[in-house]
């Protein structure tokens, strides 16, 4: 059976690509994960690591991936954002890339999460920056909304390739 169902799978792909062809879309690029790094912002009452979390803090760190396939340079940054005893509070994570020479490339935000109560919220994150072969260097920094709808960073990690 397994054999059965991974000769479908391929046909499927073979088909998928063929009708890509056919309409003149390419393929997506695979991923090329070169390194990882460990992530892992505290601040009081907002924190971006991994899980869980434990008296105060994420015990673990979140990754920042770096992936080169298709000649570009893409950081992808998973884990998760906990706000903690601040109700009302909203935070994001953000991607702010460099180059070798430490001249900015690019930023990319990640979804705003808002915590409705004191108690302990956590959310997954998992999002990527837009790739560019000259990407060397990587801000990621751990935001609070103002109240007037702007972003104040309150922690950031610094990560090269």
């Amino acid at each position: 059976m397994l054999k059965k169902l991974t000769t479908v799978a391929a046909g499927l792909g073979t088909i998928a690509t063929a009708v890509g062809l056919a309409v003149g879309v390419a393929a997506p690029a695979q991923a090329v994960i070169v390194s990882t790094d460990p992530v892992r912002i505290t601040e009081p009452q907002l924190d971006f690591g991994g899980s869980p979390w434990v008296l105060g803090a994420p015990t673990n760190s979140g990754v920042l991936g770096w992936d080169v396939g298709g000649g570009d340079t893409t950081a992808i940054l998973s884990g998760y954002l906990y706000i903690n005893n601040a109700a009302g509070t909203c935070a994001r994570m953000r991607l702010e890339t460099y180059d070798i020479n430490h001249a900015f490339i690019d930023s990319t935000d990640g979804g705003t999460v808002c915590a409705g109560s004191g108690a302990l919220h956590s959310w997954r994150v998992n999002f990527a920056a837009d790739g560019d072969p000259d990407v060397t260097h990587v801000h990621v920094m751990l935001q609070v909304q103002t109240a007037g709808g702007g972003y104040t960073t309150v922690g950031t990690e610094y990560e090269d390739l």
